[in-house]
C-alpha cells in the first residue's frame, strides 16, 4: 500500500495544482488490477484510501493553520477538492479491480 499511497498523494497534489484540468485518473485502473493480482481485498484498499485522506486533514490540524474564519473556509474548500479527487481515484482503482 505504501507505493500506491505515494502515487495517490502525488496525484492529489497534481490535481490540486491543475484545478480539475486534464489530469489522467485512468492510470489508477492499472493500480486496481495490480491490487487484485496481489489478492488484496477491495474493502482493505478502500479503508487504506480513507486513512490516507484522513492523514491529510490530521496534518492540517496538527499544524494549527485554522486560526481565522477565512482560513477555516479555505481549508474546507481544499478538503472538498481533496475528497473529490480521492473519490475519482477510488472509482478508477475499484473499476480496475473488478475488471
Amino acid at each position: 500500500f505504501g507505493e500506491m499511497n505515494r502515487k495517490v498523494l502525488k496525484a492529489v497534489r497534481q490535481g490540486l495544482r491543475e484545478h480539475g484540468g486534464s489530469f489522467d485518473f485512468i492510470r489508477f485502473k492499472d493500480a486496481g488490477k495490480d491490487i487484485r493480482r496481489l489478492e488484496i481485498s477491495l474493502p482493505d484498499v478502500l479503508n487504506a484510501m480513507a486513512l490516507s485522506r484522513k492523514s491529510i486533514w490530521m496534518h492540517v490540524i496538527r499544524k494549527k493553520i485554522l486560526s481565522s474564519p477565512m482560513e477555516i473556509y479555505i481549508t474546507l474548500e481544499l478538503n472538498n477538492r481533496i475528497i473529490f479527487l480521492y473519490d475519482r481515484i477510488i472509482y478508477h482503482i475499484s473499476s480496475g479491480y473488478i475488471e
